[in-house]
């Protein structure tokens, strides 16, 4: 596996300092000895290859010599770039939290950093931001609504989908909620203590766990399966276990259970 180079032409440097900035990992030091930018210790088996200090530097004294041509680059699975629609103007790049994207030398196309598939969160952002849709990312769906065996209700699991720009939906303004009405949602949420009998339709259920499966999670991974007991049975059978348990835990760790008031719940 190659490892990259980099150069410093101390004529053309003016110690800007930009490069030492820009670098994502914080490789590049200033040394204080001649003032120019150096690689720290093992900088070259950690570099991202993104090329930043190359473009940062105003006198183009910096250069990251990369055994690698432009064609392997390309290969990288991350994303997909539409040539006719993208317009160049680096906005995937600047709101990449990971820093994963840089761009082709040759067309100036966006182009994922290497092992940016292994970095990547799936956040989805250089998809919805860009202006022309030219950016389709490849990512995690979350699983679908299911009935098991035994008829209840789960979500999972998770897949593998891309998710293009036209199946993004566009932020309407007119459906978001004022600031006070946010926060009069906020303020006067209650819990629920009482119950009616009558059950919940299966539609309804559907269509809250659907709404609850945007939540957000780290990655993008969704890792969350739900499952949804409708039997007023089943639901007492599994109180009756937690008493039990409980019951048990009073014997064997009374000071524990004291401190949960589980005498007052058994």
């Amino acid at each position: 596996m190659y490892r990259p180079q980099f150069k410093v032409d101390p004529q053309k440097c003016k110690h800007t300092g930009l490069c030492a900035a820009s670098c994502p990992l914080r490789l590049i030091t200033i040394s204080e000895k001649d003032k120019l930018p150096h690689w720290v210790a093992g900088a070259e088996k950690q570099c991202l290859k993104c090329e930043r200090c190359v473009a940062s530097c105003p006198n183009q004294a910096i250069s990251l010599n990369i055994i690698k041509n432009e064609e392997e680059r390309r290969t990288n699975n991350l994303f997909t770039v539409d040539l006719q629609k993208c317009r160049r103007e680096g906005i995937c790049a600047a709101v990449c939290p990971l820093q994963l994207i840089t761009f082709n030398k040759k067309d100036k196309l966006p182009t994922p950093i290497e092992k940016a598939e292994e970095l990547c969160i799936h956040c989805g952002h250089c998809v919805t931001i860009c202006p022309s849709g030219a950016i389709s990312l490849k990512t995690l769906k979350p699983g679908k609504l299911s009935v098991a065996t035994d008829g209840t209700l789960f979500y999972g699991p998770i897949s593998l989908q891309t998710m293009k720009p036209e199946e993004c939906a566009p932020v309407n303004t007119h459906l978001l909620p004022s600031p006070e009405q946010v926060r009069h949602l906020l303020t006067a949420r209650r819990s629920i203590r009482a119950y009616k009998t009558q059950p919940v339709d299966r539609k309804t259920l559907s269509g809250i766990i659907n709404t609850a499966s945007f939540a957000p999670t780290a990655g993008n991974l969704q890792p969350v399966n739900w499952l949804v007991i409708e039997e007023t049975v089943e639901i007492s059978f599994l109180a009756d276990l937690v008493i039990d348990w409980m019951r048990q835990v009073i014997k064997e760790e009374p000071e524990m259970a004291e401190s949960m008031h589980m005498k007052l719940l058994v």
